[in-house]
């Protein structure tokens, strides 16, 4: 039960630093309109959950 709650822990940390840089990235290169909020908050999702993964995999 103890790593799985580590393994959310940074999960979730991961994805919202990710998607914080997409949004600086968004901020400056695309307009607003032409935004897709959903797929940034899935693809800061799924990349959260790649880093995490690899991470734990290497330790």
């Amino acid at each position: 039960m103890g790593d799985l709650l580590v393994f959310v822990s940074f999960w979730t940390m991961w994805a919202l630093i990710s998607y914080f840089i997409v949004q600086i990235y968004s901020e400056s290169r695309i307009q607003e309109e032409n935004r897709n909020k959903l797929l940034e908050i899935l693809a800061s999702i799924g990349f959260g959950l790649l880093v995490n993964l690899i991470l734990f995999v290497v330790y």
